[in-house]
Formats: structure tokens, C-alpha cells, sequence
């Protein structure tokens, strides 16, 4: 809802929250720690296909240890630390 924050006011509390959220562990910081990126959405079409595009250019070499372990290991999904 960055579209709604106008005032100057109103935009420094939408980025104290935002900031607050990436940094407190109950939130995001585990996963912003993990590689997760936060992005501000402006509910317009560029907005919307920037995002699309870092997600299309992410690195698809990654594995998950759960395709590891279903994959490679032979483990049915109860058996893998997912399960």
C-alpha cells in the first residue's frame, strides 16, 4: 500500500514498519537473512513486472535439501526433514 503513503509523515512510518519487519526475527529477518528479498509494491504495472523480473532472473541451480533428500537420497517425503 506504498500507493497510500503520501505525506512525508505517513511515508517514514510505512519505512520504520518496513524496517522494523526485515530486522525483528518474529517477522522476516530469518528469511530476509536466508536470501528473501522485501519489495515495495506501487500498484502499477512497472512495479508489478520489476518484481516479476528478479524472481525470473533468481539463480535455478539452487537445490532445496527437501529435493535432495526426495531426489538423490531415495526418502519419501514423511521420512525427509521437511516431513
Amino acid at each position: 500500500m506504498w500507493d497510500a503513503l503520501k505525506d512525508p509523515h505517513s511515508r517514514q512510518v510505512g519505512i520504520n514498519h518496513g524496517n522494523e519487519l526485515r530486522t525483528t526475527p518474529n517477522y522476516w529477518a530469518n528469511m530476509v537473512t536466508g536470501g528473501s528479498t522485501m519489495f515495495r509494491h506501487q500498484k502499477i504495472h512497472e512495479s508489478s513486472m520489476n518484481m516479476i523480473d528478479r524472481v525470473m532472473n533468481y539463480d535455478t541451480s539452487i537445490v532445496l535439501d527437501l529435493q535432495r533428500q526426495v531426489v538423490d537420497q531415495k526418502l519419501t517425503l514423511d521420512t525427509t526433514s521437511a516431513g
